[in-house]
């Protein structure tokens, strides 16, 4: 549920604000999805230091104060009149991003699941049901704009993010276990180990389906 509506809010909603974003501002489409594109930048420079952070304070506090910035800064995002203040809100739920999206579940998936079997099917059932994200959020950001207007629309979304996400992260269980003393391992040694094959794979792969699917969303706004 909270990665669900993490998604729906803070990553989908921004195609169909794109057009009313860009009449606030008084700014050309193009240079709205620029504030999106900064939010992704962020994402992945914040990554590394949230990735530590969860090894340290773990999954729950990490994604509690990600939570509350989401809810800060997209709530922030109702009142932008100016590009300035447009890129600034976005550079503010980049860095959520990286502390409530896929990222950091999976790594509490991993800490929850230490069987592999487990794991495997735990991981398949949060990206099944968070795959409704735009099904369900795409729509109803529509039509909360259409007949409330862009920032009502924004206000009333906020409120779904403190009903829904917040709560929920701040009550995520402790983990099972602790990451696998390999993993650090692997991060000191030099070597070409098979943790680190498969972090480039999927560092690969997560960076593919960002830019392919950013493409996408601007080849359909244009």
């Amino acid at each position: 549920m909270a990665e669900t509506t993490s998604w729906g809010i803070l990553y989908y909603s921004f195609g169909v604000l794109l057009a009313p974003l860009g009449t606030a501002v008084a700014a050309s489409q193009a240079t709205v999805a620029g504030a999106f594109s900064l939010a992704l930048f962020v994402a992945g420079l914040t990554a590394r230091p949230i990735g530590h952070g969860i090894e340290r304070w773990g999954v729950r506090r990490i994604m509690t104060c990600g939570a509350v910035l989401a809810v800060v800064s997209y709530g922030l995002l109702s009142t932008v009149s100016t590009i300035t203040g447009l890129y600034l809100v976005w550079l503010l739920i980049g860095c959520s991003h990286a502390a409530v999206l896929y990222e950091p579940a999976f790594a509490a998936i991993t800490q929850w699941f230490p069987e592999p079997r487990q794991r495997s099917a735990a991981l398949l059932f949060v990206t099944s049901i968070a795959g409704f994200a735009s099904t369900i959020f795409v729509p109803l950001t529509a039509t909360l704009c259409l007949r409330l207007g862009w920032r009502t629309a924004v206000l009333i979304l906020t409120g779904v993010l403190l009903a829904v996400s917040l709560p929920l992260h701040a009550t995520l269980p402790r983990p099972t276990v602790r990451f696998a003393p390999a993993l650090a391992d692997a991060r000191r040694s030099p070597t070409l180990s098979p943790h680190r094959v498969l972090l480039a794979l999927l560092a690969t792969v997560f960076t593919l389906y960002v830019t392919v699917h950013g493409a996408n969303s601007s080849r359909i706004a244009s």
